[in-house]
C-alpha cells in the first residue's frame, strides 16, 4: 500500500503544479481556442505521491504568432492602399459623390461637395443627408429608407432622378442624383453611395431657350433658323410655315434652296456670309 505524504508535505507540489502546470495549460488552451494555427496539446498523467503530473507540448506556437503578426501588417498595408485611392478619387471627381448608411449618415464624402453644397467634406460627415435636402423630401427622407429596408422596393436606385437639392446657405440648386445600393463584406446593412450633378447652368439655358421660341413664335415677321454649314434649316416660327405652305415637320428636312431652287447653294452661302 503506497502511503501518501501529509498534506503539509504536499503544499509545495500544489504550489508547483499551480504555477509550473495548471497555468501554461489554461493559456495554451486559449491560444488553441481563438484559433492559433498550427497549435496542438499533448497530456501525458504519471501517477507521482498520489499526484498527477501534466506534460504539455506546445508546437509552432512561435511560428503561428508572427505568421498572425505578417498577415496582420499585410491586411493593414492593403487597407491603408486602399484608403489612399479612396481619398484620391474623392478629391478629383467634378460632381459631388456621397455614401450613407441605412439610417442616412453621410460616411463619405467627396470635395466637390463644397463647390456645390457650400459643405466642407469633414463637416457633412456624421450628419444626416437630408440636410441636403429642401422641404418636404428633408422630414420624409427617413421614412424613404425605412420603407426600402422593408420592403426592397425603390424607386431611385439605378435611376437618373431630377431632384432639388439644397446648399447650405438656403439656396436651391436643381440636380442629377443616381443612386446605387453597395453590400460590404460581413457587415449586415448596405451603404448607399450617390453622385449629384449640379445642372443649373443647364436649366438656365433651358428657360433661355424657352423664352427664346415663345419669342419667336410671337413675331409677326417670318423667321428661319439656317445651319451655315449644311445650309438646312433647324428652326422657323409658325408664321415662316404659315408665309410658304409647308409644315414645320416638314422644312426641318428641306433647305433654303429647296424654296428657292434657282438660286444656287454658293449664292445662298454668300447672302448668308453679308448677314
Amino acid at each position: 500500500m503506497i502511503r501518501r505524504p501529509p498534506r503539509s508535505t504536499l503544499f509545495p507540489y500544489t504550489t508547483l503544479f499551480r504555477s509550473e502546470i495548471t497555468q501554461p495549460i489554461e493559456v495554451a488552451a486559449a491560444q488553441a481556442a481563438s484559433g492559433v494555427r498550427g497549435t496542438s496539446l499533448l497530456i501525458v498523467t504519471m501517477g507521482l505521491f498520489g499526484l498527477g503530473t501534466i506534460v504539455i507540448v506546445v508546437h509552432k506556437l512561435r511560428d503561428s504568432k508572427a505568421e498572425l503578426e505578417h498577415r496582420v501588417v499585410e491586411r493593414t498595408a492593403r487597407l491603408q492602399e486602399s484608403e489612399i485611392r479612396s481619398r484620391a478619387m474623392l478629391a478629383s471627381v467634378r460632381d459631388p459623390m456621397i455614401t450613407i448608411d441605412c439610417r442616412g449618415i453621410v460616411q463619405s464624402a467627396s470635395d466637390s461637395v463644397e463647390t456645390v453644397f457650400g459643405w466642407k467634406p469633414d463637416e457633412l460627415i456624421g450628419q444626416n443627408v437630408k440636410a441636403l435636402m429642401p422641404e418636404p423630401h428633408r422630414s420624409e427622407h427617413d421614412g424613404y429608407l425605412a420603407n426600402y429596408l422593408r420592403t426592397g422596393n425603390s424607386s431611385m436606385l439605378g435611376q437618373t432622378r431630377e431632384l432639388v437639392a439644397e446648399h447650405q446657405d438656403g439656396t436651391s440648386i436643381p440636380c442629377e442624383v443616381i443612386l446605387w445600393r453597395v453590400d460590404v463584406t460581413n457587415e449586415s446593412q448596405p451603404l448607399f453611395m450617390g453622385v449629384i450633378r449640379d445642372i443649373r447652368k443647364r436649366k438656365a439655358a433651358e428657360t433661355k431657350l424657352r423664352r427664346f421660341r415663345a419669342a419667336l413664335d410671337c413675331s409677326a415677321d417670318a423667321v428661319f433658323l439656317i445651319d451655315r454649314a449644311t445650309m438646312r434649316f433647324i428652326d422657323m416660327n409658325e408664321t415662316a410655315c404659315q408665309s410658304i405652305g409647308y409644315s414645320r415637320d416638314e422644312l426641318l428636312d428641306m433647305g433654303p434652296q429647296d424654296i428657292k431652287p434657282y438660286v444656287s447653294e454658293k449664292e445662298l452661302a454668300e447672302k448668308f456670309d453679308e448677314v
